[in-house]
Formats: structure tokens, sequence, C-alpha cells
């Protein structure tokens, strides 16, 4: 019997490229082979394939993933095809002759002048399918995973002391190494992690086509544990005098908002008028303000 170990390398992959599979699916593609008792492991990327590729998309990952990674020779995803259309004779090649026209019981000059028209006769049947020549790509893929997108963000540290003081051991020893006694020993506050994070984004016109993208760097700041200490606001071009809780919701004041982030991180997420393809003058203006006010409250932002 073939070696179920070969499966298990492409469905990894298949998960790392973002296909929706779960372990459910593999469970259910190793029943599926139990089940079928397939001894060549040939037949066994078709019944794969039909489980886990749901698009064109999925099936190209699908494909490369199986001529990398498992070793079968002369491996062609065209020739695996479902069991109905294996049971499905061949059509032949044979032209096929046209139905005749039903008799009448008598036809006028004009329309036997329709019917010799050469304008009416049946289009040559083509035989080969037009090559693509472009692959369109339906399903949003982001260039990072959204589990190592949400470990990105773990990485996001501001230590300070705070809290009840404890006994700090390196600087006792510190201490009796510099005055060959031990004093008294040395008492500080633990270093915790302090990090605060205001989220600026904007949501409108030509931010529109970044919707999942944006979705997936909200999702993985909250899987990232920075969800208590992580605030959002959304805004419209630039940030002026107001940003809303939610999109056109709750509008706040924009120095209520930069009070809060006094020494902390800021992340604005906007396209910063690139989209238009020239400069503007108006919002070249708007967006330096609003730089040069977040700069009097932290440095620690990007755009």
């Amino acid at each position: 019997m073939a070696d179920l170990d070969l499966l298990l390398p492409v469905f990894q992959r298949l998960r790392r490229q973002g296909v929706a599979l779960g372990v459910d699916d593999y469970l259910v593609a190793v029943e599926a082979f139990l089940a079928e008792r397939l001894d060549n492991l040939d037949d066994f990327p078709g019944l794969c394939r039909l489980l886990w590729a749901k698009s064109r998309e999925d099936q190209q990952l699908f494909d490369q993933a199986m001529k990398e990674l498992v070793p079968i020779p002369n491996y062609s995803p065209s020739a695996r095809t479902t069991p109905q259309s294996q049971n499905q004779p061949p059509t032949p090649k044979t032209d096929t002759q046209l139905p005749q026209l039903p008799k009448t019981e008598k036809l006028t000059p004009e329309t036997q002048l329709k019917l010799r028209s050469p304008s009416v006769q049946p289009f040559p049947r083509q035989t080969e399918p037009l090559a693509q020549t472009q692959s369109y790509q339906l399903i949003p893929r982001l260039p990072i995973n959204r589990r190592d997108l949400a470990g990105v963000w773990r990485q996001l540290h501001r230590p300070q002391r705070g809290g009840v003081p404890e006994l700090d051991l390196d600087a006792t020893i510190h201490s009796i190494c510099r005055t060959g006694l031990l004093l008294k020993p040395v008492l500080q506050p633990r270093r915790c992690n302090r990090a605060q994070l205001l989220v600026l984004v904007d949501c409108q016109s030509s931010m529109t086509p970044f919707a999942p993208l944006i979705s997936a760097v909200i999702e993985g700041i909250k899987r990232g544990g920075l969800l208590p200490r992580t605030s959002f606001y959304y805004f419209h071009d630039c940030p002026e005098k107001f940003v809303y809780v939610h999109p056109h919701l709750t509008q706040v004041p924009l120095e209520t908002v930069l009070d809060t982030a006094q020494g902390n991180s800021v992340l604005i997420i906007s396209d910063a008028g690139s989209a238009r393809g020239y400069y503007e003058k108006r919002r070249v203006a708007q967006t330096k303000a609003f730089i040069q006010n977040l700069s009097n409250y932290t440095y620690l932002y990007t755009w």
C-alpha cells in the first residue's frame, strides 16, 4: 500500500499558501484513501485534488506541490478527471450532419435566398481548446501568513519598570563585586511590557481594494495579544479635526486621541494619496501638518 506520509508535506504547503484546509480535510483524505484501498499511488493525487482544490487557483497550487514534493513519475494533472468524466465514452471526431429542415408546403423565393445565403452557414467546429495565456488570482492571498503576521506583532515591546519592588539579583551581585561587601540587597520593580499601539486606518475611496489586507493586519494585532493595549480609529484621506471609532460613526476629536498616544507607538494605514498619480498641494499640506502635530506627542510612528 502507498505510503500515507507523502500526503502530509503537500497538505502543509497548501495551508502555508493560504488554502482553506483544516484537520478534518486531512482526515477525510486519509479515510477516503483507506476506503478505496488504492494500492497504486498514481491514483491517489486525483483523489486529493478533488477533495482539497475547490478553485482553479487551488488546483494550480496543488499540482505544483505534487510535482515538487511527491515522487510520482509521469504525473499529469490534466489526466486526473472525475469518475463521471472517465465513464463517459469519447466523443467521435467524425463530422456530424446537420439536421434537415422540415418540409414546408411552399417556399417563397425570398425564403430560398435566405437559406442559400452564406451568412447562415454554420461555423466550423473548433476541436482544440484555446490556450490560456493569463491566469487570474480570484482569491486574495496575502504576502505573509496570518499566523506569521500575529507573531510579528508579539515582538512589539516597550519594557518599563513598575509594580512592587523585587530583588534584582544581577544588580545585587554587581554591587558586591564593586564594594566587596553585601551592604544591602538591590530592590527594583520588575520590567514589564508597557507597549501601547494606536492604529489609524484610512477606510474609503482608494483604500477599498486594500480591505482584505487591513482586516488581516487588525486580526494579527488581536491574535498577537495587543488587543487590550490597542486603539483603532478611522479617517478619510488624512486625519484632521476628528477621527471615528467605527467607519462614519462616533467621531472623536483628534487631539483627544493623540493625548492617549503620548510616547506610545502609532501606526497609520493609508496610501497617502498615491492612488491619484500626482501631487496635490492641499493633500500634501494636510499630511505635513498632521505629522508635525503627531511628532509633538510621540516619535514612534510609521505610515
